[in-house]
């Protein structure tokens, strides 16, 4: 048995692929007394596993194929990536605000250009700093 986590998957395969029995086990499933809170350690921790296996008291994950764990892992980094897009457009924003820089050109009828088109980036490329 293994806890489910960062190596949890990868382990379980390596030992099925070696013919050893190993299950990924839930770790926010099992109810762990408060006083083995305190002391986090790996024997403590290889104890408790082995109890709760003994007595059945595991909720078992699914191990996803190297397919779908491939796809998972696309998923993430595709969000990561967002997620560090729209932080890195917000301290460009806020970095040229802090220097009085604000993007306001119009359209034709007026209506203001959104930050971020062609227009926007222009602008930011023709911003030269002393």
């Amino acid at each position: 048995m293994y806890e489910s986590g960062v190596t949890g998957f990868d382990l379980q395969k390596r030992l099925s692929g070696l013919g050893v029995d190993c299950v990924v086990g839930a770790v926010s499933k099992m109810i762990k007394p408060s006083a083995d809170r305190r002391r986090k350690n790996d024997r403590n921790d290889a104890e408790f596993l082995a109890r709760m296996l003994s007595v059945g008291n595991v909720v078992e994950v699914w191990v996803p194929d190297d397919e779908c764990e491939a796809a998972r892992d696309l998923t993430r980094a595709l969000e990561d990536a967002r997620d560090d897009l729209s932080r890195s457009k917000q301290r460009l924003s806020k970095f040229l605000l802090r220097h009085g820089l604000v993007f306001d050109e119009r359209t034709p009828t007026g209506r203001r250009k959104g930050n971020w088109t062609r227009a926007h980036w222009s602008w930011i490329e023709s911003i030269r700093f002393a």
